[in-house]
């Protein structure tokens, strides 16, 4: 038993030696460098994604020098690494320090805030974002030569894209945490047709009317809206299905959008569509534990013969690392 005590005490002050080495070594390779320097070793790491080696950069820059931008890459670092709550407080500083810059950083923020305070944060992404449409260019084609002209329009686009999204997150915000407002009914039809007056081809704008059909009773809108929806990404979906999924096509929309489209499909009782996009946000993500419920669930409100297929899959959920479940939706 004495031999054992020592031999684990001794593993222990290895690692502990190991882990010092490793924090000198950082520290000799951070020392001397300037500010600018370490966020872009951080960048560099971010995009090949080594999340903790970009972290510790990011950090280091910050110890030189308060940046805003480093503040808000440092915060999306942190929610790739799933903490969120710190994420929360660099998006705060970088917001506080730069309030007039990057509506990207105030939308990320409105996400993790609840009720009016996520509010406030999705409102002034979209002054921010306003403000940035109307100082673009409108591209005129008796002024400007084709690659100019289709450059101007593909960043109004982007923006009109960009600020449709964050119409829809009010809306989204108006039939959850602020449901019980006096307007709410109100501010989510006016957030709707906004969202759809500034790009009509957004599918996430048809999903939220989709949605608000659903929450109303009214079936049959709500069926045509996602069906109307998926028209607009689910083939493109499909395809970059086929080709591994490096290949997604930019109308595809984030993940958890495609999970929230699962559920009003499963509430609309349409299962097969449902399942095709399922089988492809497991190629994606198999680590996500609501991807596998949902297609355990989806199988499961078929019943029959495809019981034991949602036996199978719930019970695939149940082994998933529950790291943060339903973080994503």
């Amino acid at each position: 038993m004495e031999r054992t005590s020592i031999a684990t005490q001794a593993r222990k002050f290895q690692k502990v030696a190991r882990r010092k080495q490793v924090e000198l070594r950082h520290e000799s390779e951070v020392y001397g460098k300037s500010a600018e320097e370490l966020d872009e070793i951080g960048k560099q790491f971010f995009e090949q994604g080594q999340l903790s080696a970009a972290h510790k950069h990011f950090i280091a820059s910050l110890k030189k020098k308060a940046n805003p931008n480093v503040m808000f890459r440092t915060a999306s670092c942190l929610l790739e690494l799933a903490r969120p709550q710190e994420a929360k407080q660099y998006l705060k500083q970088s917001c506080e320090l730069a309030p007039d810059s990057q509506p990207e950083k105030w939308l990320t923020l409105g996400e993790l805030e609840e009720g009016k305070d996520s509010l406030c944060c999705l409102e002034k992404a979209v002054e921010l974002l306003e403000r940035e449409l109307a100082s673009e260019p409108v591209a005129m084609d008796e002024d400007m030569e084709g690659g100019a002209s289709e450059n101007t329009n593909n960043a109004r686009k982007f923006t009109s894209r960009k600020l449709s999204n964050a119409y829809v997150c009010i809306s989204e915000l108006f039939t959850t945490d602020l449901c019980d407002e006096p307007n709410a009914e109100e501010r989510v039809v006016a957030s709707i047709e906004k969202a759809l007056e500034l790009d009509p081809s957004n599918p996430e704008a048809v999903q939220a009317k989709a949605s608000y059909h659903l929450i109303k009773g009214e079936f049959e809108d709500a069926t045509r809206e996602i069906k109307r929806s998926l028209d607009m990404w689910l083939p493109a979906f499909e395809r970059s299905v086929e080709g591994g999924l490096e290949d997604a096509d930019e109308q595809v929309p984030p993940f958890n959008v495609r999970l929230s489209a699962v559920k009003l499909l499963l509430d609309l009782e349409l299962f097969t569509e449902a399942t095709t996009i399922l089988d492809g946000l497991v190629l994606e993500d198999e680590n996500c534990v609501d991807v596998w419920y949902l297609l355990g669930w989806t199988n499961f409100l078929r019943m029959d013969h495809y019981l034991p297929t949602a036996k199978f899959y719930l019970k695939k959920a149940s082994k998933v690392p529950h790291m943060d479940a339903m973080m994503r939706v």
